[in-house]
């Protein structure tokens, strides 16, 4: 997460909101005071997630927002989150959903399409963001940035990757570090929103990296880049309780933002954790070649973790 400050007038402490039932899956769409194309209130990114109600009328249909206000919303621009959407459905919309965005402008730290009528407002992706993104649209919940997007997936080999898959990579000098993902298409194209002055593209893995795809396994370095592969489909062998993993105790303490772990544990480093409060933390031996000896795994749906301090 990207901590950050706003006015506190500008904010309200909100009353028990229902859970989100539909998720904008078109790159922008509008809010509308009324079931009426001429009462636009306010453009919505793809993947904004809203609590829609039954009813349905001249195609918009009804949307519960803040204080229970009723607004409407394109019955054709958002799609169910409650669906019985199979894994073959989920990778197309996943590809569908980043392709609605070639051509945006990279912003770090943002996760949102462009829309250009919010002129005073920065409205982007980052690599990670987009990848968010994009697997919100189809329904699956993935952390924010891609070193916590690399943690929680399931470790996959080269033949293995399939349509909507995340390509990892890290620093060849900080191999345990991932900071970038892009979004598997087929054997010889990906999707990424490559850094600050590009823009989202699909392109050939052999055009980026230098080398045929077929030619690369993860683990492999390529020139100063190390890539992983990963999935958030399928069996996640790579769990607490499987083979090579290893408790370090359950948390005890709430204090957040860098402070010292509290747990029950045998290891004599010192651990820091950031963020939020998680259960439960596990760590997975580090690949051949890492100058750390492991790689972490939690237990849990935020996006906490905690690290070793190392000299």
């Amino acid at each position: 997460c990207y901590p950050g400050w706003v006015q506190k007038s500008s904010v309200q402490t909100l009353m028990k909101l229902s859970p989100a039932n539909f998720v904008v899956h078109r790159k922008m769409t509008k809010l509308f005071s009324k079931p009426d194309p001429t009462s636009s209130y306010l453009p919505l990114s793809l993947g904004t997630k809203v609590v829609g109600r039954k009813t349905v009328k001249g195609g918009f249909r009804q949307i519960e927002g803040i204080g229970r206000k009723i607004y409407w919303v394109p019955e054709e621009d958002i799609r169910s989150l409650v669906s019985d959407a199979g894994e073959e459905d989920r990778r197309r919309i996943i590809l569908q959903s980043v392709r609605e965005l070639l051509g945006d402008l990279y912003f770090w730290g943002g996760m949102s399409a462009h829309i250009p009528e919010l002129e005073n407002q920065v409205t982007a992706v980052d690599w990670s963001g987009l990848a968010h993104l994009a697997y919100q649209v189809a329904g699956l919940s993935i952390p924010r940035d891609s070193y916590e997007q690399y943690l929680k997936a399931r470790k996959i080999k080269r033949e293995e990757l399939r349509a909507g898959d995340l390509i990892f990579s890290a620093s060849k000098e900080k191999p345990e570090k991932v900071s970038h993902v892009a979004l598997y298409v087929n054997e010889s194209n990906l999707i990424e929103a490559p850094k600050t002055g590009e823009t989202v593209r699909e392109i050939e893995f052999e055009k980026k990296y230098g080398v045929p795809f077929k030619d690369v396994e993860t683990g492999h370095v390529i020139g100063d880049r190390i890539l992983y592969f990963g999935t958030y489909f399928g069996s996640q062998p790579n769990a607490p309780g499987s083979a090579g993993f290893f408790s370090l105790g359950k948390y005890v303490s709430d204090v957040v933002g860098g402070e010292e772990c509290q747990q029950e544990r045998s290891s004599p480093g010192r651990m820091r954790r950031w963020d939020t409060r998680v259960r439960r933390i596990f760590f997975l031996p580090g690949h051949a070649g890492s100058d750390t000896p492991f790689h972490v795994y939690r237990d849990t749906t935020n996006d906490s973790h905690c690290v070793e301090e190392t000299d």
